[in-house]
């Protein structure tokens, strides 16, 4: 795979001419250098674009000049020359490997989704629209690349992503052995903007999983937010025993939180009841 060293000096590319990654991108006027310093320290990978034309050899931001290319609906020009450009390179580094590597052509990186990891690691979008273009990338390859759906969506999950962490807890639950679901699950209740519906998926997963304690303690925080099915999910572990040491009077106190009609039936006639609603 060719390579590109990266450093504070001039660079060569192939046999081709000197690059300086010291020169500025015209699109956001800072140096190669200084974006990818800043890529470095925030994690992400730095791609460049790179146009060979007569006998010069041009650099551009990816993510930019990708937009850009989108932008004009795939009739792609050198911004500096105006001249339609038949063909360019991606290349991509890390702060694991620096030098930078060929990823893809034009052909390559112009055949969705390839052009995702492009924008994903591109630390001026949102953090949001960051992890949504990580998951539309693993999505796309569920069905055909299931190890590098799971790599992407591993990677979104370490970034914050809780529905990233939701879906690889139900690929994961697919396998006889579970603790990869439940690890997914256990980091999705542990956050705090977790929104209930999926608090009350995870309680579920995690019911049917066989791990009571962790489901228990999604109940109580459903419970906390005054949804009903944590409240009898909180009273029948405690009157059970189940995730929670057996405790009728503590089962008993949360019961005076039910609707006064039903502070005495069982939780079972009280689940069959939320659901005829």
């Amino acid at each position: 795979m060719e390579a590109i060293k990266s450093t504070n000096k001039p660079v060569i590319i192939e046999s081709g001419p000197i690059i300086d990654l010291s020169e500025t991108d015209i699109y956001s006027l800072s140096s190669f250098q200084e974006i990818q310093d800043q890529r470095f320290a925030e994690g992400a990978e730095f791609y460049i674009c790179v146009v060979r034309e007569l006998e010069r050899t041009y650099l551009f931001d990816a993510s930019k000049f990708m937009e850009n290319c989108i932008h004009h609906h795939g009739v792609i020009d050198n911004p500096f020359t105006r001249r339609s450009i038949l063909d360019f390179e991606i290349y991509v580094s890390s702060k694991d490997h620096p030098d930078f590597q060929l990823y893809m052509n034009k052909e390559g990186v112009m055949t969705p989704p390839n052009h995702l990891p492009i924008y994903w690691n591109d630390t001026s979008l949102s953090k949001t629209d960051r992890l949504s273009l990580m998951r539309r990338y693993a999505e796309h390859f569920e069905s055909t690349n299931l190890p590098k759906a799971l790599e992407t969506y591993e990677k979104a999950a370490q970034a914050g992503s809780t529905a990233a962490k939701l879906r690889l807890a139900q690929l994961y639950s697919g396998r006889p052995d579970k603790s990869l679901a439940i690890k997914y699950l256990k980091e999705c209740i542990e956050t705090e903007d977790i929104s209930t519906h999926n608090l009350f998926a995870c309680a579920r997963f995690l019911g049917k999983f066989q791990a009571p304690k962790l489901a228990f303690e999604a109940y109580v925080i459903l419970a906390g937010r005054g949804h009903q099915y944590g409240l009898g999910g909180v009273i029948s572990h405690l009157e059970q025993g189940v995730g929670v040491d057996k405790s009728p009077s503590k089962a008993a106190e949360w019961r005076q939180k039910l609707p006064e009609d039903w502070r005495d039936a069982t939780i079972a006639d009280f689940f069959k009841y939320l659901q005829s609603l």
